[in-house]
């Protein structure tokens, strides 16, 4: 066997070791990921349906309940005269109270009518109600707007009113039936386009009050499919129960039918051709199937889900996933395994090629010995005659030996301050994080009860949901912790807040925490104060200040909060305790983080850094005042107001 060099050796095996490596890699990357993506792609896609069915049928629930309550209370004589603004204002009240209907209306046997709708589209600030004014021989459709506070804003003629109510679809159903039900979908007054009634027909004592209508906008089903989809590029369509499409594919439409206003169609191939090829697979409607369909070229992931309601319309939801948008990833992964391969290929041959030329067998060892002693590894240099090579190479020992044992107690004295502040670090945010999330949890445990009412399955979440805002509130602020000025400063993507209105807020949730012994007092301005700030946020420092202030008094004592501006215009807000002061020798050290004058296992030393951090992010500035044994008091000094502030704040 012919000897070969070192150096091409060294040079095939590495080029073939690596090779075969990255093809590999690239091959199980690829077929890998494909798998957990179409796996997860699936799983979101049921997730998403199943929202969506749930969101439907919740929907379809409260329009029936809606109806039943209002005919309970038409049969105990306790609604107002239809016809007339009290009338219309009571369906204004019930629709506010229930997010999860569009209209209401109501129309009495003569032809006298009330109705109530959410904001439109081009109207999104304002909620409308319809009704009738006059007698029968001169009657008027008045079309009035009111703001989210149900004040009267405009009230005019309704060009869009019906010549008489009573000839409206559902209402003549209503009388032809005699009994509450659903109608099949029809043109709605306005711009809303398609949607469907729940009707209920209404007496006291036998006498007909008339018919109650509770609407359902096919466009308001919109969202909830975008937001099922579980890739860009995914098909959603809704049939009903005559196989019309109600709901199309966002992706069939053209950019200026994207709102509301739909109208149902037949389902043609040629224009919906996905649709129509998805309901027509015969192993589409399994239950947890997603079978393959090809549509013009295309490869889809397929599945047809029927939504059924006691009482209520029959529909289907047809879902095609691209099997293109699933594989983007994994091909990308692949692609890019393999090109780094390759250019590993080419960085070894080259450097292989341009060293072995150069030196000499010998000294290739000891080049390799001394990349190991960088490497901190200990080296056992290679037997040989030459002296000056053994001599290098015994060196080299025992320089490996000394730079180990440096390493070795580098590395354990990295660990050892990486434990220690991993553990003051979790024990200063374990405490409070702890408290946000435990109230989250305990809210969802409590919603989850089957037997609890809608109402205070509501609250529960909305408490859940507002302990989940400041958890991040929270976050935030400790991730400003230490942050720099210039790369905090973020106000301009704030909302205008009333400081007023926030420090109002903040006290009912400071009130039972301060305990008995301290008592809370509120010195605010009558007008409102508006800031560019984040409520979460600045409800976090009045949370720390306060708590610091209420540890400051142990024998009791009045905390105030105040707000106002400065003699130069600037916001301010204040957090004022009478407590024992601040010795001068503390004030430096007062914002450093994990820094604390109290006792173990009582304080973090995270409260005042995080007050700084979040004051750094809003452009804002602290200033402390402290006397011994008469109190402290922080002030957070705001930047001078934007002239446009007052005018966007909520309800200017």
């Amino acid at each position: 066997m012919t000897p070969s060099p070192l150096r091409r050796l060294l040079l095939r095996e590495s080029l073939t070791v690596v090779g075969l490596a990255g093809l590999i890699v690239a091959g199980s990357g690829w077929w890998g990921a494909r798998a957990i993506m179409r796996s997860q792609a699936q799983a979101r896609a049921e997730s998403g349906l199943r929202e969506v069915e749930r969101r439907i049928t919740q929907s379809l629930d409260e329009a029936v309940r809606t109806g039943e309550a209002l005919a309970d209370r038409g049969r105990l004589g306790q609604l107002a005269p239809m016809g007339t603004l009290a009338g219309e204002q009571q369906l204004l009240a019930e629709l506010h109270s229930r997010p999860g209907l569009t209209n209401l209306t109501f129309v009495g046997p003569d032809g006298r009518a009330s109705a109530a709708n959410v904001p439109e589209e081009f109207a999104p600030h304002f909620w409308l109600t319809r009704g009738t004014e006059g007698p029968a021989s001169d009657r008027r459709a008045v079309l009035r707007r009111w703001d989210a506070q149900d004040r009267l804003v405009t009230q005019g003629p309704d060009p869009a009113a019906p010549p008489d109510w009573r000839a409206r679809p559902w209402v003549v159903q209503a009388l032809r039936e005699r009994r509450p039900g659903w109608t099949p979908p029809y043109p709605f007054l306005g711009k809303v386009g398609y949607g469907l009634t729940y009707t209920v027909p209404i007496a006291r004592e036998g006498v007909p009050l008339g018919v109650l209508g509770v609407d359902l906008v096919l466009g308001d089903l919109r969202p909830w499919m975008r937001e099922a989809r579980p890739t860009e590029g995914t098909r959603l369509a809704i049939l009903d129960g005559e196989g019309r499409l109600i709901l199309p594919p966002e992706q069939d439409l053209e950019a200026a039918a994207l709102g509301r206003a739909l109208a149902p169609e037949g389902l043609d191939p040629s224009r919906h051709p996905i649709p129509a090829a998805v309901r027509a697979h015969p192993e589409a409607g399994q239950p947890g199937r997603w079978p393959l369909l090809k549509v013009a070229g295309e490869a889809f992931l397929v599945q047809r889900r029927r939504i059924r309601v006691s009482g209520g319309p029959d529909w289907e939801i047809l879902a095609a996933i691209p099997e293109e948008d699933l594989l983007r990833d994994p091909r990308r992964l692949a692609l890019g395994t393999l090109a780094l391969s390759l250019v590993a290929l080419g960085l070894l041959a080259w450097r292989l090629n341009r060293h072995s030329r150069r030196v000499v067998q010998p000294l290739e060892v000891l080049a390799d010995l001394a990349h190991h002693l960088a490497e901190g590894r200990i080296i056992d240099p290679p037997r040989t005659a030459i002296s000056e090579v053994a001599d290098l190479g015994a060196s080299l020992r025992v320089a490996s030996l000394a730079l180990a044992e440096q390493a070795q107690l580098e590395a354990q004295l990295r660990l050892a301050q990486r434990r220690d502040l991993v553990g003051t670090l979790a024990a200063g945010v374990a405490h409070d994080l702890g408290n946000l999330l435990s109230a989250v949890g305990a809210n969802l445990e409590f919603a989850q009860d089957p037997a609890l009412a809608p109402a205070n399955r509501e609250k529960s979440l909305a408490k859940a949901s507002l302990a989940l805002r400041r958890s991040l509130g929270f976050l935030k602020a400790l991730l400003a912790v230490g942050r720099p000025q210039e790369e905090s400063d973020d106000t301009g993507q704030r909302p205008v807040v009333d400081l007023v209105r926030v420090l109002r807020d903040s006290a009912e949730l400071l009130e039972p925490l301060l305990g008995s012994f301290v008592s809370l007092r509120l010195d605010l301005p009558a007008l409102p104060l508006p800031v560019q700030a984040d409520p979460i946020q600045l409800e976090q420092v009045l949370l720390n200040l306060s708590l610091n202030g209420r540890d400051a008094m142990p024998k009791g004592g009045t905390l105030t909060l105040s707000a106002g501006r400065t003699p130069e215009g600037r916001p301010f807000l204040a957090v004022q305790d009478e407590g024992s002061g601040i010795p001068d020798h503390l004030r430096e050290q007062l914002f450093t983080p994990f820094f604390t004058t109290k006792g173990p296992g009582k304080g973090t030393g995270l409260g005042l850094a995080m007050v700084q951090g979040i004051a750094r992010t809003h452009g804002a500035r602290i200033e402390v005042s402290s006397r011994m044994g008469e109190g402290s008091r922080f002030t957070l000094l705001f930047p001078e107001d934007d002239p446009g502030i007052v005018g966007s704040l909520p309800g200017a």
